[in-house]
């Protein structure tokens, strides 16, 4: 604000200084951005312009405004994630980008996907390797098993997949595993850490299953329980779970989970179904009152403004809470009705 304020500001300088500021890499930015932050001050450092710059990060959990800093300078996910050591930096760089609505630059990881719920999902702290678009669940074909033999007739169902990252220091993403072992649709593969044991729901965790007859009648007749060409899930599909961090690497460190959906929906069910398992865990109804008990620990720390949502269900209550008073005798309900007519 100093350099705002001086009557005799040279412009260009100011500019030299700002395309400086841009061009600074990542993790130099971070380095800058962790001196100032940090709770620690009395670790080795030396003193630049009045300001200490300390030999060594503090390693400490940046509050949510310290990432403002960084989205301010870099607005790619990817870069600003390779940042991130540890799942828990993710998440906060994940939820203050959400939180804000900060624009960011295409990039090869995303923040942000086009279903239903996607986003409390990941405000809620599970970190999607990616999220598909839904494929077609079944296939039919026909093989022969040599030129003069009758066709065989093949039909294949695959599972909707996930695989994605939790904290460990974070006791509701626990419940939160416990809850997709409870529920009936769901299959669950989760192993703590690189090296902890693999957990699984079921004694026999399947990704896709294939019933073959000799003629597509009898292939429906088949009941899929029969089944016996079944694809099931390895341990090292858990590898896919682990999120992209520090150095464009995996972070091995936090709970790795794989989570299959054999029910019929799509991937936006399936994505709902999770976000609902997040109410039970917060203890909500809905997706709206998650976003509001994710968001209030920040506005109560002074990290967030409290605001108002955009979209109000009931819209009467939105009239009421706009004009609370009769304007020349017209009531709120009146003016709702007249609003929408001439919608």
């Amino acid at each position: 604000m100093t350099v705002l304020n001086d009557d005799d500001l040279d412009l260009g300088i100011v500019e030299k200084i700002w395309n400086a500021i841009k061009s600074v890499c990542p993790r130099s930015l971070q380095l800058a951005v962790d001196d100032v932050v940090r709770t620690t001050q009395d670790e080795e450092h030396i003193v630049v312009l009045g300001r200490k710059v300390f030999k060594a990060p503090s390693g400490e959990r940046w509050p949510l405004h310290a990432w403002g800093h960084m989205v301010a300078i870099h607005r790619c996910y990817s870069c600003l994630r390779a940042t991130c050591k540890t799942v828990d930096a993710i998440i906060d760089l994940t939820r203050y980008i959400l939180l804000t609505g900060a624009q960011l630059t295409r990039s090869y990881l995303k923040c942000d996907y086009n279903f239903d719920s996607a986003r409390e999902l990941m405000l809620a702290g599970f970190i999607p390797s990616y999220l598909p678009m839904t494929e077609p669940r079944y296939f039919t074909a026909t093989h022969r098993d040599h030129p003069h033999s009758d066709p065989v007739w093949e039909e294949t169902k695959r599972n909707l997949v996930l695989y994605g990252a939790l904290s460990f220091n974070d006791p509701k993403a626990r419940a939160f595993v416990n809850g997709c072992f409870r529920h009936p649709d769901l299959m669950v593969m989760v192993r703590q850490g690189a090296t902890g044991r693999v957990i699984r729901s079921a004694p026999v965790v399947w990704i896709s299953r294939k019933r073959c007859a000799r003629t597509s009648s009898d292939l429906a007749s088949i009941p899929w329980e029969k089944a016996t060409d079944i694809v099931l899930c390895q341990e090292k599909v858990l590898e896919a779970a682990q999120p992209v961090g520090w150095n464009h690497k995996n972070i091995t460190d936090c709970l790795q989970v794989v989570i299959i959906d054999r029910s019929e929906g799509d991937m936006g069910d399936f994505v709902h179904k999770l976000v609902q398992i997040w109410c039970q865990v917060y203890r909500v109804k809905d997706q709206v009152e998650l976003q509001t008990a994710l968001e209030e620990p920040y506005e109560v720390a002074g990290e967030l403004e409290k605001h108002i949502r955009v979209a109000e269900v009931d819209t009467l209550r939105s009239y009421q809470n706009l004009w609370p008073t009769m304007l020349s005798g017209v009531s709120v309900k009146k003016l709702m009705d007249l609003a929408e007519t001439h919608a």
